[in-house]
């Protein structure tokens, strides 16, 4: 748990590390590019990084959401290796 100045948090705050996938949406550099795919390959590209992915469970996920199971899919396979 976090320390602050009056004590422990009560809900851990871990810094984001990565863009969630709604941030990656629509942006130029990213055309084409499937946004599950754009952060799989980030975080392929140095595996034992430790990456915090935010995955957001709001009404305009709802349009990413079977996108975002294979990004789960992928996140517990890696936890697991």
């Amino acid at each position: 748990m976090p320390l602050l100045d009056h004590g422990a948090a009560a809900v851990p705050q871990l810094p984001t590390t990565l863009p969630t996938l709604d941030e990656l949406i629509g942006r130029a550099e990213l055309r084409g590019v499937d946004p599950v795919d754009h952060v799989l390959a980030v975080t392929a590209a140095v595996p034992r990084a430790r990456y915090v992915f935010t995955l957001h469970a709001e009404l305009e996920a709802a349009r990413i959401c079977l996108r975002s199971s294979g990004l789960l899919r992928a996140g517990s396979s890696a936890v697991r290796a």
